[in-house]
């Protein structure tokens, strides 16, 4: 594992959303241990989040929480617009926020395949248009970086739904990093 000062993303102010599941909480507390400030979105009660963050221990004066639901236009929006007025700016929108299911494609219901390419795949292009439009709008140099899966190329049986939103991420990505560079906004996938 690679090794950083405790201080290479001073000044650095970052969006994640989906920022207290499991992987999101590493995520966080990986990136406050390394000085930036984040804004954490996730859909948890703000009292919950509240204690999930101070059992963490992560910096108060570093760590701020949104809860918004990233599949809503409206609430994506708010959600980056909250985040850049507590934040002063916005240098990394991390569309993390995700989710999969195991179930036999024969088994899958619409709904069940509407509410993971919603939050999958609809989730991140709003959070990524409206971090986008923010830093543009004020001419910062960011960076816009999806959560992506191997599987985005190579299908796992029982989650094929999964699959897909990662595989269309990947080619989201790719759109945006094209359109984006000449405004200086740099998108990948990890």
């Amino acid at each position: 594992m690679a090794t950083f000062s405790k201080d290479c993303l001073n000044g650095k102010r970052i969006l994640i959303t989906g920022g207290l599941g499991a992987i999101g909480r590493v995520v966080v507390g990986r990136l406050l241990g390394v000085s930036a400030t984040v804004a954490v979105n996730d859909v948890v009660e703000d009292d919950k989040a509240a204690a999930l963050i101070r059992n963490a221990g992560w910096a108060g004066d570093r760590c701020l929480y949104f809860k918004a639901d990233v599949t809503n236009p409206v609430e994506s929006r708010t959600l980056v617009e909250r985040a850049v007025a507590a934040m002063g700016r916005m240098d990394v929108a991390l569309c993390h926020a995700g989710m999969a299911q195991s179930c036999p494609i024969l088994d899958y219901s619409a709904g069940d395949w509407d509410r993971i390419i919603d939050l999958n795949l609809k989730g991140a292009f709003l959070v990524a248009q409206a971090a986008a439009r923010k830093m543009v709008e004020a001419g910062t140099a960011g960076k816009i970086i999806f959560t992506s899966s191997w599987v985005q190329d190579v299908p796992w049986p029982d989650i094929t739904p999964y699959n897909v939103s990662k595989s269309g991420m990947k080619m989201l990505m790719r759109g945006m990093a094209r359109e984006l560079a000449p405004r200086g906004i740099r998108v990948n996938s990890v």
